[in-house]
């Protein structure tokens, strides 16, 4: 493939590098400030939703499953963002260098994906301060993180192609990662939505990021048994199911699965076929 020639790798680690340098300079807490920023998200909703109006109540470990959840978003949320404007920014060098165009968003998920790396470290720390279980579900986390990377990299293509022509999809988009993160259970656990329907929660485990979060929640902190109100009464279960087990039909169950590989074929195709007019365009 051109992407990875030996060109093409040069320059994707030369972003790279450059990105994550010029990212903290002249910061005063430098690369602490990708801690430090989801600690303090996590510490406002935390008090709000936690500590006052108890969500997760009775949930084994819902501080940690929260903090893990809202690691993940912020990582989709920060890649798709700077993925958003990496083409308009770099107008200049498109039309200067001739290079292979999706590096441009591979070297923004990789920054983005830094971070990830980072703040799972942080995660980590927190279930051991809370005790928490590692089981054999852990081996899942690679491809559960493969397919986080499909899905992300598959949106960001696509932003990154409409905000060349349409500038307007900036505000549009933030309101979209908006409203996903509160239609995505983070915040709240599963169980508060099961205990108002049953059917919506399946639905809402159709969306590629509720199950790749539900599904990461049961790798490294599930299963975690206990009493959840379903229908009105108390229901011994498990508070982090996968999707694959929560949802009884295989097929129905496939969907978030393959819909992260359909959209990342369809954005690469759709940035492909745009990419040479880029610079024109700019």
């Amino acid at each position: 493939m051109k992407l990875m020639n030996k060109k093409n790798r040069v320059l994707l680690k030369e972003f790279i590098k450059t990105d994550f340098k010029l990212r903290y300079q002249q910061s005063v807490i430098g690369y602490l400030w990708s801690i430090l920023y989801p600690l303090m998200y996590f510490a406002v909703l935390y008090l709000i939703f936690v500590q006052f109006l108890q969500f997760g109540e009775g949930v084994p470990h819902w501080p940690v499953a929260m903090l893990l959840g809202l690691v993940i978003w912020t990582f989709f949320d920060e890649a798709t963002h700077r993925s958003l404007y990496t083409i308009v920014g770099h107008g200049g060098l498109l039309r200067k260098i001739d290079f292979d165009k999706p590096i441009l968003i591979f070297s923004e998920i990789a920054g983005a994906a830094i971070n990830l790396g980072i703040n799972l470290c942080v995660v980590i720390i927190f279930m051991i301060i809370n005790g928490v279980h590692i089981s054999w579900h852990i081996v899942f986390v690679v491809p559960l993180a493969f397919q986080l990377l499909l899905i992300t990299a598959g949106i960001s293509f696509i932003v990154a192609t409409l905000y060349v022509s349409f500038r307007d999809i900036e505000p549009i988009w933030n309101v979209l990662l908006q409203v996903g993160m509160y239609f995505t259970p983070i915040i709240y656990p599963l169980a508060m939505l099961r205990n108002k329907s049953e059917l919506i929660a399946r639905l809402d485990l159709l969306n590629p990021m509720a199950q790749i979060i539900s599904d990461f929640r049961w790798a490294i902190i599930g299963p975690q048994p206990g009493l959840v109100p379903i229908g009105g009464q108390d229901i011994m279960t498990e508070n982090y199911p996968a999707v694959f087990q929560f949802i009884a039909t295989p097929a129905i169950a496939m969907i978030p699965y393959a819909f992260s590989v359909v959209v990342f074929i369809f954005g690469y195709l759709v940035f492909r076929h745009n990419a040479d007019n880029f610079a024109e365009v700019l």
